[in-house]
């Protein structure tokens, strides 16, 4: 009686030190970037784990924990056979004593966080450089590694004679230790589990932003790439996905084909934690203007300009939140909004702005003053409801030069790391340039996906802008995906297509108009077929 008493004691305790540090994770590292203990080798980071490790089971979370109430009630049930052992040693008893408190707390402490938060927290970053990080922890699942150790060692520790005593004693403890393995494992949680991230690819989302944002969260290894337009998201696409990326485009089209239905799914979505990323029309989704946005920020447009590849200045606040150094930052921009805020309180918003247009409009030489571009909103960041919210005006996702915005944005909105490979030129291979002014939906980034996964295909996208400035004159292929009648109709265009045809180009399109016969231009039906027309020209 007097041990249980004095495990019981140590269980409290041992439990309080968990939460608490727990809660200190949630209160100062929630939101931030990691913080550099030991340079190099130890941070304090902040992870929700809604799973198990390497990522299995992710949001599975009363599975998880029926099944650790189901181990703690093992645990208490065998004690004698598990902790009461008959060692060799003295100080392997006080390991044995040692082990039975420790692995109660770290079941109860994660088995707590999982039925009253709905996830774990870990916020113990072992790593070697950024060459590799040990699965992010807490303070519980320490407390089970260590109880697991000491059981191992205790167990070869037992004395011969005494054993024979207990009939069963080996196959239970083989049966003790491999289940306080199994509950190690479903502590510990990968602090590069695979991030669900949606892309929305309907009609409004267009141009080569929506094109290099497939791309992008297709090739990354840490994030798995899920398609949605409007009809999906209304059917529940978003239940399962933790980040939903909003690209460039039209917004007034994006939140028209999400219908009212869809964008309080949206706003649904992100008020009950889920992460959200919009650049240039992204962010104009979440504007608080009532028919044709989402009322999120309370940001308005008052205007915006051409394309241009220009300056944005990015604040203190910013460059702590997106892990970036404070200043000047070029990113491609083109026809963002010009962010005013509104004197309306929306409920459950908090943001800031992060970052500011560091160049004032002008047309055609001449400034535009009246617009008061710089020095306005460009950069946006915050919470609405659980969720996590990051909108800028631009195009960080164009170049891999200003890719460290979006790794910033991602680490911000779902707490972890991603990276994105090199991007190198296929030797030999045929440069399909896509066509990305018109239309789009998921079909169309299907379609993307196959010629960028394709070994045989450079895929570049290219919008009419790039058109005019003679890109066709480095590609082989050029791939329509719009109906034929809506080719744009300025002569300019066209003859520049006529003059890429005349000198031995191709022109591929594909969709609805796909087998009506037209002078120098191919017709294919999309996907692996549009790969073996293009092989074939």
């Amino acid at each position: 009686m007097r041990r249980l008493i004095c495990v019981a004691v140590a269980v409290i305790n041992l439990l309080f030190f968990d939460a608490a540090t727990k809660e200190m994770a949630f209160k100062f590292l929630r939101g931030e970037m990691p913080i550099s203990v030991w340079d190099g080798f130890f941070n304090l980071a902040y992870v929700e784990n809604r799973g198990c490790a390497w990522g299995m089971f992710q949001g599975q979370v009363w599975p998880l924990a029926v099944f650790a109430a189901f181990a703690l009630a093992f645990l208490i049930w065998r004690r004698r056979d598990i902790f009461v052992v008959y060692p060799t040693k003295k100080w392997a008893t006080v390991l044995t004593i040692i082990a039975e408190p420790l692995l109660y707390a770290g079941i109860i402490g994660n088995l707590i966080d999982r039925v009253v938060r709905g996830y774990v927290i870990d916020f113990l970053d072992f790593h070697w450089y950024e060459a590799y990080h040990f699965p992010c922890f807490n303070l519980a699942d320490t407390y089970i590694s260590v109880a697991a150790a000491f059981l191992v060692i205790t167990s070869f520790l037992n004395d011969e004679k005494k054993r024979t005593k207990n009939k069963g004693y080996i196959m239970k403890l083989i049966v003790s230790i491999f289940l306080t393995f199994a509950v190690t494992l479903v502590s510990v949680a990968s602090n590069h589990d695979a991030l669900k991230v949606a892309v929305y690819v309907d009609k409004g989302s267009k141009g080569i932003g929506a094109v290099e944002w497939v791309r992008l969260i297709d090739e990354s290894p840490e994030m798995k790439l899920k398609l949605v337009d409007g009809a999906l998201v209304r059917a529940g696409a978003l239940k399962d996905q933790d980040v939903l990326v909003m690209p460039g485009g039209w917004s007034k089209e994006q939140t028209a084909l999400l219908g009212s239905e869809g964008c309080q799914i949206v706003k649904d979505f992100i008020r009950n934690g889920g992460g959200y990323i919009g650049t240039c029309a992204g962010i104009c989704v979440l504007m608080d203007e009532p028919k044709h946005r989402l009322n999120i920020i309370p940001y308005e447009s008052v205007g915006s300009l051409g394309l241009l590849y220009s300056r944005f200045d990015i604040n203190e606040k910013g460059a702590k939140m997106l892990g970036v150094r404070q200043g000047i930052h070029k990113m491609r921009y083109n026809g963002g909004p010009i962010l005013k805020p509104t004197t309306n309180n929306i409920e459950g918003a908090k943001f800031e702005v992060w970052g500011t247009y560091a160049f004032e409009a002008s047309d055609r030489g001449k400034v535009k003053k009246s617009l008061n571009m710089c020095g306005a909103p460009a950069i946006i960041g915050g919470t609405y409801g659980k969720g996590k919210v990051f909108g800028v005006v631009a195009h960080p996702e164009y170049y891999d030069s200003t890719y460290y915005i979006i790794q910033g944005a991602f680490k911000y909105v779902s707490g972890k790391d991603v990276t994105f490979p090199k991007r190198l030129h296929k030797r030999g291979a045929v440069n399909v340039g896509f066509h990305t002014d018109r239309m789009y939906g998921v079909k169309t980034a299907e379609n993307i996906l196959a010629l960028a996964n394709s070994k045989d295909v450079n895929l570049i996208a290219i919008d009419k802008n790039m058109v005019f400035r003679r890109n066709l004159d480095y590609i082989d292929v050029f791939v329509y995906t719009v109906s034929i009648a809506d080719v744009p109709a300025n002569k300019s265009h066209k003859a520049l297509i006529e003059d890429f045809l005349s000198r031995g180009g191709k022109v591929v399109f594909v969709g609805k108009d796909a087998s009506r016969e037209v002078p120098g231009v191919v017709a294919s039906a999309g996907g692996e077929e549009l790969i073996k027309t293009i092989l074939s020209l």
